[in-house]
């Protein structure tokens, strides 16, 4: 996923997670809203109730691998912020990844 396609200023997650849009997995929360640009961008967060960074940061990457998996980021047609909030840790990549793949069935 290139820098373009990424949510970073804490203004921005705050406006998409303030819209009030979500999908509900069982330990990740996906909030969306429409966007003024004509691409799809993501913002990952992991909860701070899981202590370790090292842990924190290896279940971004898993979510950033399963997101490239699933959204295409040269589809022109659809404007989204998408932001993922994990709770827990990831049980096992093949489960999540086809809950996450239904999930945003909806809203891609």
């Amino acid at each position: 996923m290139k820098k373009k396609f990424r949510i970073k200023k804490n203004n921005e997650f705050r406006s998409v997670i303030l819209c009030q849009k979500i999908l509900k997995c069982d330990n990740i929360l996906i909030f969306y809203k429409k966007n003024e640009f004509n691409y799809i961008r993501v913002g990952i967060t992991v909860s701070s109730k899981i202590k370790k960074a090292v842990v924190r940061n290896r279940i971004k990457r898993q979510i950033r691998s399963m997101i490239d998996l699933i959204i295409d980021f040269n589809n022109k047609k659809v404007g989204l912020d998408i932001i993922f909030l994990v709770k827990d840790k990831l049980i096992k990549f093949d489960c999540v990844l086809e809950m996450l793949k239904k999930k945003l069935e909806k809203i891609l």
